[in-house]
């Protein structure tokens, strides 16, 4: 009996010894792909960290570009707009022609010395006498925006023009006379 006994406790032993290697056996396989799965799972957060590092400095990048192009875009329009010279006889013409577009008259234009500005380039301060109807006036004043180069309005002081022959004023109130202080600009080439 004893010796049943003694069979039994060694087969139970051998039974329990079995199925520890066992669960051994197929615990260490198992931890193995555990740590081996962590370990990927770490190189894959990893690597979408990095993807998203570089979507972002790709937008960074193209926000830059469109940054790059706007400003190169607005330097060739103001290089159109502020020529190299003084060029006064063209603007000249051009404030003519677009008097004439208004329909008011040019009775005086006077060109200042250019100023040298603290950026750079120069200044050429002018004063420009008009005389025409109120809204043909003001129609002159929205030509001014679209001559080929810059021309920036200082001060407008407008009254009733006077009577040519008596001196009398306009009292129709039809024509007035403007006076403009306009600036303009020019920027010389850096290797002149």
């Amino acid at each position: 009996m004893k010796d049943i006994q003694i069979h039994a406790i060694g087969a139970s032993h051998i039974f329990l010894s079995v199925a520890a290697l066992c669960l051994v056996l197929v615990l260490i396989p198992t931890t193995n792909t555990l740590l081996q799965i962590r370990k990927l799972q770490e190189a894959v957060d990893a690597e979408t960290k990095i993807i998203q590092q570089a979507d972002l400095l790709s937008e960074q990048v193209s926000g830059l570009k469109r940054q790059h192009y706007n400003e190169q875009s607005l330097a060739e329009h103001m290089d159109a707009k502020i020529p190299p010279t003084e060029n006064l006889p063209e603007l000249v013409s051009e404030l003519s022609s677009i008097a004439n577009q208004a329909g008011v008259i040019i009775t005086a234009l006077t060109p200042a010395l250019p100023v040298e500005l603290d950026q750079g380039g120069q200044q050429i301060p002018l004063e420009v006498m008009l005389q025409g109807p109120y809204n043909n006036i003001k129609t002159y004043l929205d030509l001014l925006e679209t001559t080929n180069r810059y021309v920036a309005v200082e001060a407008i002081k407008l009254s009733q023009a006077q009577n040519q022959d008596t001196h009398e004023l306009n009292t129709q109130g039809h024509l007035w006379t403007a006076h403009l202080c306009l600036s303009t600009f020019f920027w010389p080439p850096l290797n002149s």
